[in-house]
This record gives C-alpha cells, sequence and structure tokens, in this order.
C-alpha cells in the first residue's frame, strides 16, 4: 500500500472490519507473542500481554484496522467504469466495501485552495444529508469522464477539502441510490466514504 491514508471514519470502519476481517475479542494468559492473534498478526506488531487482557478491534487505532481491511477488499483500486460494471453484473452488491479510484471534487465551484494545518479554512457546509442514520455531505468521484455521488459524515470535511482536485483512492461502503446513469450503465448504488488516499 503505497498511498497515503489521510482519513480514516472511526465508526464506519468497525462494520467493515467485522465483515471483512472479523472483530473477534482476544484473550491469552500468554505473555508475550510476535504479531499475535488472528487478522492483527498481520501487522506484524510486537505486543506484550498479560493473563486476562483483552484487545478489540474497536481498541486500536483506525489506521491500523483500515490497513487490515483494505488486505481483504476484493474490489479495491478500480475505476468508476469498473465499478459500474460489476454492479451492473452484480459483482458489487450494496453493503460491500470497495476501494474506487478518481479525482475528488467539492461542487462544480468549489476554489482549489492553499491549506494551511495551522489556520485551516473556515468551510461551512450549504446542505446536509441523511445517508443510512448517517449525516452526510455530498462530494463527486470523477474519473475518464465518469462521475459518481460520494457521501462523507461531517468530520471528513477538512480533509475532503484539502483533497479537493487531487488523485484519491476512496474506501467505501456501497448504498442504495435511485437509478443513475454511469457511461451506458443503469446503476443504482453511491458511495459512503470510510477513508481517503491519496494517490502517489
Amino acid at each position: 500500500m503505497e498511498n497515503t491514508i489521510v482519513y480514516v471514519d472511526s465508526k464506519l470502519i468497525l462494520p467493515a472490519a467485522a465483515k471483512l476481517v472479523g472483530s473477534a475479542t482476544i484473550s491469552s494468559n500468554s505473555k508475550s507473542k510476535k504479531g499475535g492473534f488472528n487478522w492483527f498478526a498481520n501487522l506484524n506488531l510486537d505486543y506484550t500481554q498479560n493473563s486476562s487482557i483483552e484487545t478489540r478491534t474497536a481498541d486500536l487505532f483506525p489506521e491500523d484496522v483500515l490497513i487490515a481491511v483494505y488486505r481483504e477488499i476484493e474490489h479495491r483500486g478500480i475505476t468508476i467504469k469498473e465499478m459500474a460494471n460489476r454492479i451492473q453484473s452484480n459483482k458489487i452488491k450494496t453493503s460491500d466495501v470497495i476501494g474506487v479510484n478518481g479525482v475528488l471534487k467539492i461542487g462544480h465551484k468549489f476554489p482549489k485552495m492553499e491549506f494551511d494545518p495551522f489556520d485551516p479554512p473556515d468551510i461551512k457546509l450549504e446542505k446536509r444529508y441523511n445517508i443510512g442514520g448517517h449525516t452526510c455531505f455530498l462530494t463527486e468521484l470523477i474519473d475518464e469522464g465518469f462521475r459518481i455521488p460520494l457521501f462523507f459524515q461531517e468530520d471528513a470535511l477538512e480533509v475532503a477539502c484539502y483533497c479537493h482536485s487531487k488523485p484519491i483512492e476512496v474506501i467505501g461502503v456501497v448504498r442504495w441510490s435511485p437509478p443513475y446513469e454511469i457511461g451506458g450503465y443503469i446503476v443504482n448504488q453511491r458511495l459512503l466514504g470510510i477513508s481517503i488516499f491519496l494517490r502517489r
């Protein structure tokens, strides 16, 4: 994974992890292990564990969980056109976690800005949307003339503004949408963003 993680939704990453890698609670009597337990072992971390200490997915940093989840995503690094094709052929379904490449856009009139981490811009949301019980704002993912609606929860606003007009891979969960067209494909899915990678 060479791209840079710039955002992970700490709430949405947990159901994605439960679906793809499991959310088992770990308990052990051993004192020290290398790597250690089911999927987390893939992260190659040393840890010490005393009797009756438990480590749960929810207790880990979201970025660590994302790294483990990313390896298990079947449809990752795909284009918008590939996504539309796989939706229409029923390979991608509602609630699947996928990774799609494109350029992030926040509205057609949103200016490209220099982002100062010491003085972040004061960004106001004009519209909010309810997507599956989550209060979100709307962006677009654009690639080779194709575009899809991409929603993020409000805490992603600052990072999304930084990523405006930049190439990203978004990891998201597929949600139902009224039908729309992508390059001749009629699809009825949109993405709820879980994480953003800046592409190199």
